[in-house]
């Protein structure tokens, strides 16, 4: 709301909870009306890559980081923190940690990252189907599935390496059906690409 005041008139804010953002847009709607709030997930942003000059952090990364499975939760975020910034945008994180346990978390995606594309899935095909054929290959960042109509059915793995990518797609491509491609996936985040002040 200050930021608002002080000239900032094209602001999104997101969160997890329906209840707050039904607070924020109740509260907003006469004062504020251009303000926009969304109920949503910061691993799974709803926005088009390059949309945000900035993104202000404030204890999101904190609340994911107390969480299960936090590292590979922490890397999510980060990975569409990227995907969402304009070139040159900015990340401001507002944290209560020191920098030393917040700045290796901008280090942890190998330079090399991967990212397997699969097609010709069945349209039932859920997440859970490809995690389980990936049964014994460590780290793997993030698999989405994606529906297009009722028929065309795709989806996406990310690995932290060529190694861990090369037997992902071992396993994959032995699924009866499944198409799957291999190609670098320059949104994801990387260490060099973060400048941390």
């Amino acid at each position: 709301e200050q930021m608002f005041e002080e000239g900032f008139k094209n602001i999104t804010n997101i969160d997890v909870s329906q209840v707050i953002i039904n607070h924020l847009q109740e509260l907003h709607k006469d004062k504020w009306p251009s303000m926009k709030s969304f109920q949503m997930n910061a691993r799974a942003l709803e926005f088009n890559a390059g949309e945000f000059d900035c993104v202000i952090d404030k204890g999101c990364l904190d609340s994911v980081l107390c969480g299960t499975g936090s590292t590979a939760n922490a890397l999510k975020v980060l990975s569409e923190v990227y995907r969402v910034l304009a070139p040159n945008g900015v990340y401001i994180m507002i944290t209560y940690a020191p920098p030393e346990m917040r700045k290796k978390y901008f280090g942890l995606y190998d330079p090399d990252c991967i990212k397997l594309h699969i097609n010709n899935l069945a349209p039932n095909t859920t997440e859970k189907h490809i995690n389980e054929e990936l049964k014994g290959i460590e780290n793997v960042i993030e698999v989405k599935v994606y529906q297009k109509g009722t028929q065309h059915c795709f989806a996406s793995v990310v690995l932290p390496n060529k190694d861990s990518a090369n037997d992902a797609m071992e396993l994959l491509q032995a699924v009866d059906g499944w198409q799957v491609t291999i190609s670098r996936d320059d949104l994801l985040v990387q260490s060099k690409k973060f400048k941390w002040e």
